[in-house]
């Protein structure tokens, strides 16, 4: 919470805020989570102050001087940052809302086509499919703390990449050792996971149960060809679409290359993203 009197030397206006800071520099103001909105603060002195969590949308704030300030979660939306150091996050904002809005939209119309498949799905099939839910408790218990701490209702998972490594670990079941590993990226936090195939073809299951939409991974077409023992065991665990997992934020090469001295490591491949001639696309690493 911001200070009260902090706050209320700001509200008395620029000149007072900065005469107060240059008198007394060993003071660091703490104006986290305060409501700034609309505030004409031109050239006002914001070096070192807590801004964490600030409202400054709407502020005037040319000039504004933000050395060495904590401005994480601080809301600069429609804000006039032209000559201060926000201005680059400002830039940073819009495009991830761009994003955001851009990976909803094809989530949504991947979503329609997934649940358009599987409701005329043969009860044969359904019957398969309830058939892999078969698991211990200890095994339940495990893959869901391990989801519960990776991804929330609405978050969008791709995987991006795979590795053979002979003796590996399931960061989801915590099995070892495992051969196949494939990494996971929560496209909306950037968080990643590595986990094995058996943990693939049940994410589907675990999701599926709580209710969470989507509850698939989105794999990119390039991998299609090493999905198909998880596809056979569970077909609703996975769907293939470029144009999701394209807004993948961690390029995996250098925890894949971390590895890459270990004779363990057999083979990898994985996608990121890149930038020809103003057009995004995904292009594919392959290493043996």
């Amino acid at each position: 919470m911001a200070n009260i009197e902090h706050f209320s030397l700001l509200a008395k206006g620029i000149s007072v805020w900065n005469e107060w800071r240059n008198n007394n520099p060993e003071i660091i103001p703490d104006l986290s989570d305060a409501n700034l909105q609309g505030m004409y603060l031109e050239c006002v002195n914001f070096e070192k102050v807590n801004l964490t969590g600030a409202n400054l949308s709407q502020c005037k704030l040319r000039w504004a001087r933000f050395d060495g300030a904590a401005i994480d979660n601080i809301n600069i939306e429609e804000a006039d940052v032209v000559n201060t150091a926000l201005a680059s996050i400002l830039i940073k904002q819009k495009t991830e809302k761009e994003r955001q809005k851009k990976l909803t939209r094809q989530s949504q119309e991947t979503f329609k086509r997934y649940i358009q498949n599987f409701n005329i799905q043969s009860l044969e099939q359904q019957k398969k499919n309830a058939e892999i839910s078969g698991f211990s408790r200890d095994y339940q218990k495990a893959i869901e703390e391990s989801l519960k701490a990776f991804i929330h209702d609405g978050d969008d998972v791709a995987c991006i990449g795979y590795y053979v490594y002979e003796y590996g670990y399931c960061e989801m079941c915590g099995h070892k050792p495992i051969k196949w590993h494939y990494i996971l990226e929560n496209l909306r936090n950037c968080s990643q996971i590595h986990i094995g195939s058996e943990c693939v073809q049940n994410f589907q299951v675990i999701l599926s149960k709580w209710g969470y939409r989507p509850e698939y991974i989105v794999f990119p077409n390039c991998l299609k060809p090493y999905t198909r023992w998880i596809l056979d065991k569970n077909p609703q665990a996975i769907v293939f679409n470029d144009d999701i997992v394209i807004h993948l934020n961690k390029d995996c090469e250098e925890t894949i290359k971390s590895m890459s001295n270990n004779n363990q490591l057999k083979h990898y491949r994985y996608v990121k993203r890149t930038n020809y001639e103003g057009i995004e696309k995904l292009i594919m690493v392959d290493r043996f």
